[in-house]
């Protein structure tokens, strides 16, 4: 990961709680570097672990990522709230919901805009699950890959 945050079309929000392993391995997935590197917003949602509040000062202290950190738990819906107003803040106009222990692959953020381009009257966009693997740790991790698009009162898959 390197280059600077970057205010963009693009936003990732990554609510977090205690799992900083996951954390890390959710952010190094993204390619950070570069001019179109995406906005990244963490929020954290009131951690206690030492190894969490670590790794949040040295996000913070690489400047490629926006670190909110909230004084009490306010849930996923609450913190992830908070991320969005972040990333609307920014001008992003296209943001993923990103759960921390989840990996996208290189692709993903590119493959996700260019489908909702394509498809300006979706109301959303979102990944596949490519795999569910473990960490050594017992903690599940996903790989997205692909999209899928809904619309209410019908869902349909669109080739990805």
């Amino acid at each position: 990961m390197g280059g600077a945050l970057q205010e963009g079309r693009v936003g990732v929000v990554v609510p977090a709680h205690e799992d900083p392993v996951g954390l890390r391995r959710c952010l190094e997935a993204l390619d950070l570097s570069g001019p179109d590197a995406p906005f990244v917003a963490v929020v954290d949602d009131a951690s206690a672990r030492p190894e969490q509040a670590a790794l949040l000062d040295e996000l913070e202290a690489g400047g490629r990522v926006r670190v909110l950190r909230n004084a009490r738990n306010l849930g996923f819906a609450g913190t992830s709230n908070r991320g969005l107003r972040a990333a609307a803040a920014a001008g992003c106009q296209e943001v993923l919901l990103l759960n921390q222990d989840a990996v996208l692959t290189r692709e993903t953020l590119e493959r996700l805009s260019s489908l909702r381009a394509a498809h300006p009257r979706a109301a959303a966009v979102g990944p596949r699950t490519l795999s569910l693997s473990h960490t050594p740790e017992g903690r599940r991790t996903l790989l997205f890959d692909g999209a899928l698009r809904r619309s209410l009162p019908l869902q349909q898959r669109i080739p990805g």
